[in-house]
């Protein structure tokens, strides 16, 4: 009789932590399909949300070059499940030989043994017009269950 009300309490949190804003850092790999710059690269977004409106900043590095990586300004919307978002600005460009992609993306919200993560495909184009070799995008942000503040997004003490 006792797992009925704890089954209630686990889906309505589960339920609020999706709801919720997911400002905040993300990190994660992005993986480019063969023939880009690299198969790999580290990728940070740093998302702001209003309502269903994201906006950011992402970085971008190749897994073993740190010294090559981009920064984009990105615009998007979040809905509670998916986040949807493209690249709008290349603020800056550190790369010896090519070009960063301005990335668009469609990222499912999950909650895993990672953390509170956001996993999907994306596309992209260079300046030129110039398809990009697609991929597939995995961030996460840790989940905060030890901590008691209330500035912290995912809970109002």
């Amino acid at each position: 009789m006792k797992t009925i009300p704890l089954l209630l309490f686990f889906l309505t949190f589960a339920i609020g932590l999706v709801a919720q804003n997911i400002s905040g850092e993300w990190n994660g790999i992005l993986v480019q399909e063969e023939g880009g710059l690299a198969t790999q690269y580290y990728f940070s977004m740093h998302i702001e949300q209003d309502g269903k409106s994201i906006t950011g900043v992402s970085k971008i590095h190749i897994l073993n070059k740190p010294k090559e990586y981009g920064r984009m300004e990105f615009k998007g919307t979040f809905d509670g499940k998916v986040l949807t978002f493209e690249d709008v600005n290349i603020k800056e460009s550190k790369l010896s030989y090519g070009e960063w992609c301005y990335k668009k993306a469609k990222l499912s919200f999950e909650i895993n043994k990672s953390g509170f993560c956001l996993s999907g495909t994306w596309s992209g184009q260079l300046k030129n017009g110039t398809f990009c070799v697609p991929g597939t995008l995995k961030v996460c942000q840790l989940i905060p269950i030890a901590y008691h503040t209330s500035s912290f997004p995912f809970f109002k003490i």
